[in-house]
């Protein structure tokens, strides 16, 4: 997993590129959480994800709740990926509204940004 982050103002952007796997889940986390305090609204660039796996899909979930929890938007931007929809069906996460566990407003995987 590769990553780049960027600020504007308020809003940091992260662009992930490769596989988002178990092996980059302590890298992952320590990532998201550091963004998420460095901005009220962060941007997740998941279309250059070659391989998302359950730990990845978990990962996201705990930093939505997270995000909630503290005030920050945290959207994904699943533009150009097949990876992400086939992922998230193979996982069961088929969601078309709020949190299955019912701790966040929407679902972070309900849409995608633009």
């Amino acid at each position: 997993m590769q990553y780049e982050v960027e600020h504007n103002d308020t809003v940091a952007i992260v662009t992930l590129t490769g596989s988002v796997t178990i092996e980059h889940a302590a890298e992952l986390k320590e990532l998201l959480n550091r963004v998420l305090t460095e901005a009220t609204e962060v941007v997740v660039n998941m279309g250059n994800i070659t391989h998302l796996d359950l730990a990845g899909i978990q990962l996201f979930c705990a930093a939505c709740r997270s995000a909630e929890g503290g005030g920050t938007r945290l959207l994904p931007k699943l533009t150009g990926s097949e990876v992400i929809p086939a992922a998230l069906m193979e996982a069961g996460f088929n969601r078309r509204d709020t949190c299955a566990e019912q701790r966040c407003e929407t679902c972070f995987w309900k849409g995608d940004v633009s």
